[in-house]
């Protein structure tokens, strides 16, 4: 791992601002296209850990998500709720659409639910 010493704030920003920057070149370059996860979807991402299971999330019961979650779409992030069987509960976060291997179909996402996260779609 490096270490890289920044010396003042704009430093700091320009950084990440690179960085949001080509996140969201990168997703708009992925096969998936962010316009396909539209809430309710589903999708799925394989880690080394687990194979995680997700469930877009555009809008929620509490108005002031809106421009959270707009905003981490327009930055290549999908929100929603994933699930694993590490996580077989569910955890609610952002998952940056590189990391998406494919959209599933709702009866893909239950068949996985009802094995306990455990099949391969």
């Amino acid at each position: 791992m490096t270490v890289k010493y920044i010396d003042d704030v704009s430093e700091l920003l320009a950084g990440l601002h690179g960085r949001l920057a080509a996140g969201r070149k990168a997703a708009e370059n992925h096969h998936v296209k962010m316009a396909e996860l539209r809430h309710g979807d589903c999708f799925v991402r394989t880690s080394l850990e687990a194979v995680i299971y997700g469930e877009v999330i555009e809008h929620t019961d509490f108005p002031e998500d809106a421009d959270d979650i707009a905003q981490a779409r327009a930055n290549g992030y999908v929100y929603g709720r994933c699930f694993s069987v590490l996580c077989p509960e569910g955890e609610f976060g952002d998952t940056h659409l590189t990391n998406v291997d494919r959209k599933i179909s709702k009866e893909e996402f239950e068949a996985a639910k009802a094995s306990g996260w455990t099949s391969l779609p």
